[in-house]
């Protein structure tokens, strides 16, 4: 066979599949699932046109429901079984602080990996006891000032760090509040102590002979979303073994038991390796995911505080504090990321929608599903649909924020909404040649607030200082 025929063969099937998916109705959610109303004038929140805050505040721009995010942290401090959770702000994942006043207004305490957002939560008035310090790379200095102030608990990493940290704590002359991340066995990495290893039990013995460190908790992070039962208990259960383990040969009591994060996102899925070839490949968007097929926070808080209430009466163990730190499932679906329509490159079978948001704003979202729309205007019901894929205005080809999406003809200019833009969207953007987005808060009057500006060209630079000297708005 020809290389001539070879591609030809393969044009005609890649048509051919483009056609078929552009046929199949891909499903969608209805935009109330995240608060939004369809109107004549596009998307609205709580009343406010989001076609007016592109006006207002320019694009991109992250547009944050407020009243959702509260309702969301009140599922989680729902709890059951006589136990009501501490919710912990996962600070990395939303490291905005307007966002963290709401979380912290709302009750939650703070978890942290950094000195930066150490001072960061300090400056907010969290007290000591409030803040939960995690992290593989902890620097001194923060660790002084944690040992010194006593936070709620020094999640240790690893042997080397409890010397460490045993050692700032003499020189301080004050014991250190600690507990142990551990992992599920089967799993390796650089994070934690592992079950499965006796040294770890040793390691935590040793703990408690030293003067100069408190072990008080212990913290498991799954780090792969979980979505159901049986992937939640699998990851609860392990960590309520090993506490009962510890408090029988060793006779420590787990004061504090932090079961991390890691649920799921209802609405987002990654791209499975055949719905990421239909997509790249043939130009075919994804099918929406079955929100019911994940554990809401309601249900999710209800069944952890049960199965740690019944775990420990079975057992005869104390039964500890327990705290959750949720980060994708509390803020992700509270926001959205409104870009606009710069260029538009008409192309068989695909058409490029050039906007304002790809991989330097949106990271994670050409490997995921986040369901996108028109914004700031409503198709007729005649309109036809053609299938994009939305790229951004970086110059290389992985700038993509959508590998194919189905969406009425576009026009330079338009405004597109990609939800569930919450946790870790800005914390992984960057300020590449294109400023990032700022953040606008609505609320549930429809009251306004800029949580923060976007960025300009003078923020972008204003650290660099030879030779240079740009005038600071």
């Amino acid at each position: 066979m020809s290389a001539g025929w070879k591609t030809w063969c393969r044009e005609q099937l890649r048509q051919r599949v483009h056609a078929w998916g552009v046929q199949r109705p891909a499903r969608r959610l209805p935009w109330q699932h995240w608060g939004y109303e369809a109107t004549p004038q596009g998307l609205s929140l709580h009343g406010v046109a989001l076609g007016d805050l592109v006006q207002a505040h320019g694009s991109p721009l992250h547009v944050l429901n407020v009243p959702h995010l509260l309702d969301t942290v009140a599922a989680f401090q729902q709890g059951g079984a006589g136990i009501r959770p501490v919710l912990c702000c996962s600070v990395k994942s939303y490291p905005v602080p307007g966002l963290l006043r709401l979380l912290l207004d709302a009750g939650m305490q703070a978890e942290v990996i950094s000195e930066h957002e150490l001072w960061m939560v300090r400056h907010l008035g969290v007290p000591p006891e409030h803040i939960i310090f995690n992290g593989p790379a902890k620097s001194d200095e923060a660790l002084r000032w944690a040992i010194a102030h006593g936070v709620k608990a020094i999640h240790l990493n690893h042997r080397e760090e409890m010397a460490r940290v045993s050692a700032l704590a003499q020189q301080l002359g004050r014991p250190a509040r600690v507990g142990f991340r551990l992992r599920t066995p089967g799993t390796s990495g650089q994070f934690g102590f592992a079950m499965d290893d006796p040294a770890t039990l040793a390691t935590i013995g040793q703990a408690m002979q030293d003067p100069w460190l408190q072990p008080v908790s212990l913290h498991g992070h799954k780090g792969v979303h979980m979505r159901s039962h049986t992937e939640v208990l699998g990851h609860v259960g392990p960590l309520l073994t090993h506490a009962l383990t510890l408090h029988r040969q060793l006779g420590w009591r787990c004061e504090l038991l932090d079961v991390g994060g890691s649920l799921a996102v209802p609405t987002v899925v990654p791209l499975g390796r055949q719905a990421s070839r239909l997509a790249w490949t043939f130009g075919v968007p994804a099918t929406a995911p079955d929100p019911g097929a994940t554990l809401a926070p309601a249900d999710y808080s209800t069944l952890v505080c049960e199965t740690v209430a019944q775990f420990c009466q079975t057992h005869a163990m104390p039964v500890p504090e327990l705290v959750m730190e949720p980060g994708r499932a509390l803020t992700s679906s509270a926001q959205a990321l409104l870009s606009t329509v710069l260029e538009l490159r008409d192309d068989q079978p695909l058409c490029f929608a050039v906007t304002d948001v790809g991989t330097a704003v949106a990271p994670s979202a050409c490997h995921e599903f986040h369901q996108m729309g028109l914004a700031h205007r409503q198709p007729g019901p005649r309109a036809r649909e053609r299938v994009y894929r939305v790229v951004g205005p970086i110059c290389h080809l992985g700038d993509v924020a959508s590998p194919a999406w189905a969406l009425p003809e576009l026009h330079r200019g338009d405004v597109l909404a990609m939800m569930d833009a919450g946790a870790y969207f800005i914390s992984n953007a960057s300020s590449f040649s294109f400023p990032q987005p700022g953040v606008v808060a609505v609320w549930a009057d429809g009251c306004t607030e800029l949580v923060r500006r976007t960025e300009t060209s003078p923020d972008m630079v204003h650290r660099d200082g030879v030779n240079w000297s740009p005038p600071i708005p």
